[in-house]
């Protein structure tokens, strides 16, 4: 059997949380990116304000797609 020490259970931690960040972020884009095709589609909004939100999903899922690298040993220092 291994024990973890202190500094492992803190970074399992934070890797965990930081896994359900990102899972709530990217259910939350894909949301927005169901809304701007509906809200078209339903007469909420016209075209220009519904490729808008597209363009945001668009933008903040790249961000959110490039992350931490895997190897990233930053949550581990703070």
């Amino acid at each position: 059997m291994t024990t973890d020490t202190a500094d492992q259970l803190k970074l399992r931690r934070r890797l965990k949380i930081s896994g359900l960040a990102s899972l709530a972020l990217g259910l939350g884009l894909g949301l927005l990116t169901l809304a701007s095709a509906a809200g078209i589609w339903l007469g909420f909004w016209d075209f220009r304000r519904g490729f808008s939100l597209l363009g945001t999903a668009n933008q903040a899922g790249q961000w959110l797609a490039w992350g931490l690298p895997p190897n990233c040993r930053c949550l581990a220092h703070s």
